[in-house]
């Protein structure tokens, strides 16, 4: 059976986001756990991370969910870097662009 485009881009996401370094997780819902957490989260040189992954394209599906919208909010409120990212590009583009402010604020 061939994989799902979301499961295709998360894979690929994953893998460009471990050669920046940290630690990454992939979340996998379940129903125990708190809904809308991002599908991956991370943390390098101390900064957390929030990267919920969407196909461009498919309409409804390529949007987060309310509740995503507001676990994403929850952890930029908290200080972290959360957001919606479509490609391994964006997501990489995202970290570096965090870490970078990260640094200019020290």
């Amino acid at each position: 059976m061939a994989k799902k485009p979301e499961t295709r881009l998360q894979k690929n996401i994953r893998s460009r986001l471990e050669a920046v370094g940290g630690v990454w997780y992939k979340i996998h819902g379940g129903p125990y756990q708190h809904a809308g957490i991002p599908d991956f989260i991370g943390c390098i040189d101390g900064r957390f991370f929030g990267l919920e992954v969407k196909v461009p394209g498919l309409g409804k599906k390529s949007e987060p969910s309310e509740l995503q919208k507001i676990e994403i909010g929850r952890i930029k409120l908290a200080g972290g870097t959360a957001c919606v990212v479509t490609s391994p590009e964006e997501a990489v583009r995202v970290v570096r662009e965090a870490l970078a402010r990260a640094k200019r604020r020290s």
